[in-house]
């Protein structure tokens, strides 16, 4: 990691200023982790936010990354200034408290930026209501949307009508009064297209690796009885883990003692599956690991046949990351349209219908039942796997590519060319 903060960006030139709102996650502390260059065992992936720490630094950019993490923290260091600044309330506001809530916070963002007087506001998904960022313009100040997650799950248009009302207020917005768009999937691009019932200026990225963490995984032994499937991720209801208990208890009596589900993680509802499958007598079908340390977890996965992933109708995804640690896995993924990843990594994703348990079951015992279709999808994954491995592909080229296109000649390093499927599809949106 390079060291000078100075934010020079050329001899008589004032470095660019960006004003960065992120998502919830605690940005002081990656901010932190990313300073130390610490290597941890967990590691796997190159985070969003170190790409974009980097990207800072080789540019010379000065900026505030802020995020509405509920502790409240601010560094100051050289060109950066990192800050944790929670929402006001308590979070627990609904109806016309919440969308107050977010419009406030919204006009924080904006009071930041002008006090800054950054160049540009680099939003992500979440922060607030889009259409509120509209008052950047007041103040001269490049308004870039980063689409983090989708506006709504895919095949499941909101239908409330405030959720449409402020849809066609943040449509508004996209279309006419933002610069440009970069996001994680084809996903979020057609939906932020949808609303601004328009093309939009949008850039696509990935999430990128670390190689090593995955060199040496070889495909699962198809023969081998049990069929082993694993989830990983937060145990919550709207990521389909009541729905796994379901699959199973049906497998077991269809195929009995042939199928086991192993679920890593936690999260609200573990206690609850917890009862579920002691309920239904599957302790030996349903294995709940609990959070695991990231040598267990590659154990569940080496001993693992299938990845599943069976997000709900009611949660926006956003690239689901686990859909590409499976593949990346050499594993065959089962899932459904809800999930944006699977149409990227379409050749090892076998796809179920949304919020349907028997189809999930159907689908696996085709799988169980045809080996020459599993070994087809552990092939598809070798080629999918080497975009995932190029730094190239991830948000520093997305935002390198649209500032370089807003401020020409302000940028002292050239936007990464992307490589795979997306260098075709970034080109394509940069005519």
């Amino acid at each position: 990691m390079a060291t000078d903060q100075s934010g020079l960006t050329g001899v008589g030139r004032r470095p660019l200023r960006i004003l960065h709102a992120v998502g919830p996650g605690d940005a002081v502390a990656s901010y932190r982790h990313w300073k130390s260059d610490a290597v941890l065992e967990d590691e796997t992936s190159l985070t969003y936010s170190s790409k974009y720490f980097s990207f800072c630094i080789g540019n010379g950019v000065k900026t505030r990354v802020v995020s509405c993490h509920p502790r409240r923290e601010v560094v100051h260091d050289g060109a950066f200034v990192v800050e944790n600044l929670p929402k006001p309330g308590s979070g627990k506001e609904r109806g016309l408290l919440f969308h107050l809530r977010e419009l406030a916070y919204g006009l924080c963002i904006v009071g930041l930026g002008v006090i800054d007087r950054a160049d540009v506001a680099l939003i992500d998904s979440g922060t607030s209501h889009w259409f509120v960022f509209a008052l950047f313009r007041l103040f001269g100040i490049k308004v870039v949307c980063n689409f983090h997650n989708a506006v709504w799950p895919a095949g499941f248009p909101p239908k409330k009508p405030i959720i449409r009302l402020i849809n066609r207020l943040n449509g508004f917005f996209l279309r006419y009064l933002c610069h440009a768009c970069i996001g994680v999937s084809p996903e979020c691009q057609r939906q932020a297209e949808q609303i601004a019932r328009g093309p939009l200026r949008f850039i696509q990225y990935r999430a990128v690796y670390l190689e090593a963490p995955f060199a040496d995984h070889t495909p699962a032994d198809f023969s081998q009885r049990p069929f082993r499937i694993v989830f990983a991720g937060r145990v919550e209801r709207n990521k389909g883990v009541f729905d796994i208990v379901a699959m199973a208890e049906k497998l077991n009596a269809l195929r009995p003692d042939q199928v086991v589900f192993e679920i890593c993680g936690d999260g609200s509802a573990f206690n609850q599956i917890a009862a579920e499958k002691a309920k239904h007598r599957l302790d030996q079908v349903v294995i709940l690991h609990g959070r695991l340390r990231r040598p267990q977890l590659v154990a569940v996965y080496r001993r693992s046949h299938l990845v599943i992933v069976p997000t709900t109708s009611d949660f926006n995804e956003a690239f689901a990351m686990v859909v590409a640690e499976g593949v990346l896995m050499r594993r065959p993924v089962l899932s459904n349209p809800v999930v944006p990843a699977c149409e990227v990594l379409a050749p090892a994703v076998v796809l179920a219908r949304t919020d349907d348990v028997d189809d999930y079951v159907a689908r696996i015992l085709e799988l169980m039942d045809d080996p020459d279709r599993y070994q087809r999808l552990c092939a598809a994954c070798e080629d999918l796997r080497k975009p995932f491995f190029d730094p190239a592909n991830g948000l520093g080229m997305a935002v390198a590519t649209v500032l370089n296109d807003l401020f020409p000649g302000r940028l002292p390093l050239p936007p990464p060319r992307p490589s795979g499927p997306l260098a075709q599809i970034v080109a394509l949106r940069k005519t």
